[in-house]
């Protein structure tokens, strides 16, 4: 401060640093888990984190209870980009355009995964045979996702995002300014089962789609919705960040 005559005042104490203006960005599921190494651990567990797998050096993926030993007929690891699923269910092949490897009209590219309680499984089916499909699955195969763009340039990604697979984040928001001031700063914590129907769900809620005797995948929103449970919550029943498959 300026004292009477001009001259500069004794420097008062340092005050608190202030908050960052900046709006938050995406840091990664890795970066949580610095911290919440229990809740992490307990998340790679869960099919959301191997919701879209990298295929790193030509080798083929390790999910933590099941395995696809091989991609489709005519390819090998090296030509493929990412794995779509893998976990306990079924797996598609990305190519390294970003596409989704459908193959001739007589390919057989998906890989459903053995189901011993229904004897069925472990063996390959078409998708999509004959058609070329690009990767626009992005909103509920990844994290931060902007429906603009191509992700690394490649003609076949639709959109952009911040990490694969359903990260922390897409549940909890952007965490670097929790990251950089985690007592001042707190995630959001989304209890509301709207955020879960974001991506388990097809259509409107009011209708389940079935066709040939079986509910259609992704259908879990609408039948809870559907249902006398519809006054609860999914997470009164499920821990997000703990495998209901492999429990």
């Amino acid at each position: 401060a300026q004292g009477v005559a001009g001259t500069q005042g004794p420097v008062g104490p340092e005050g608190a640093a202030g908050l960052d203006s900046m709006p938050a960005v995406y840091v990664g599921s890795e970066a949580c888990g610095e911290c919440h190494e229990e809740l992490h651990a307990s998340y790679m567990e869960t099919g959301h984190a191997w919701n879209l797998t990298t295929v790193v050096d030509g080798d083929a993926p390790e999910f933590p209870f099941s395995e696809v030993s091989d991609p489709p007929e005519g390819y090998t690891w090296d030509d493929i980009l990412y794995v779509i699923g893998g976990y306990g269910w079924k797996a598609r092949f990305v190519d390294k355009q970003g596409y989704v490897i459908t193959g001739d009209a007589e390919a057989k590219t998906q890989y459903n995964l053995p189901n011993k309680s229904l004897k069925m499984g472990d063996d390959w089916v078409a998708y999509h045979a004959g058609e070329q499909a690009s990767f626009d699955c992005g909103s509920c195969h990844t994290t931060g996702y902007v429906p603009e763009g191509n992700q690394d340039g490649l003609p076949g990604l639709v959109g952009t995002w911040a990490e694969e697979n359903v990260g922390c984040e897409e549940c909890h928001g952007p965490g670097s300014s929790h990251v950089n001031n985690p007592y001042l700063i707190d995630m959001k914590v989304e209890r509301d089962s709207e955020l879960c129907g974001s991506c388990h769900r097809q259509n409107e809620v009011e209708q389940i789609d079935a066709a040939n005797g079986f509910i259609s995948h992704h259908e879990q929103y609408e039948e809870l919705f559907e249902s006398k449970k519809r006054v609860m919550r999914c997470v009164d029943c499920h821990n997000p960040h703990k495998t209901t498959k492999y429990a």
